[in-house]
């Protein structure tokens, strides 16, 4: 919470229309045949922030596409692009995106197992200010935030 408060604080005005969230380009062989298309998605499970003029602006008739649950993540993108709203991916000072869309379990389970092995290179797991992780309910959220910042771990 306090990483997404601080995200926030950046943007100081309150009436600009912004979406928070990880914006991945999906290159296939039909997005050599068929350029014109979109092909620019925001993964809704890594989790999205939305101002509220953004959200506003998202209840609009002119809106369209939100019927089919396969398409969501196009319809918010041609949304957006209809409406001007800003979409960012936030990264930190690393290049490492704050929005992770894997959860905890499969990010603790990958570094346990590149551990093992005893690689030399560095783990590319996540950033130091993460804001929010893949199928992280409000629950587990409010735990991991607790731990965050209450608990301190000493020697390593």
């Amino acid at each position: 919470m306090a990483n997404l408060r601080r995200i926030l604080l950046t943007f100081n005005n309150s009436q600009q229309s912004i979406i928070l969230g990880r914006i991945v380009d999906k290159k296939n062989l039909y997005s050599y045949l068929f350029p014109w298309n979109i092909y620019t998605t925001i993964l809704p499970q890594a989790g999205i922030v939305f101002s509220p003029s953004a959200l506003e602006y998202m209840t609009n008739d002119a809106c369209f596409g939100w019927l089919s649950p396969r398409a969501t993540e196009r319809a918010l993108i041609r949304c957006s692009n209809l409406m001007n709203i800003q979409l960012i991916d936030p990264i930190d000072k690393e290049g490492k995106h704050l929005f992770d869309p894997n959860s905890l379990k499969d990010l603790i389970e990958s570094k346990e197992s590149k551990t093992s092995k005893k690689t030399n290179g560095t783990l590319h797991c996540c950033s130091d200010q993460a804001v929010s992780f893949g199928g992280l309910n409000y629950r587990n959220h409010r735990i991991l935030d607790f731990v965050t910042n209450r608990i301190k771990v000493f020697g390593c």
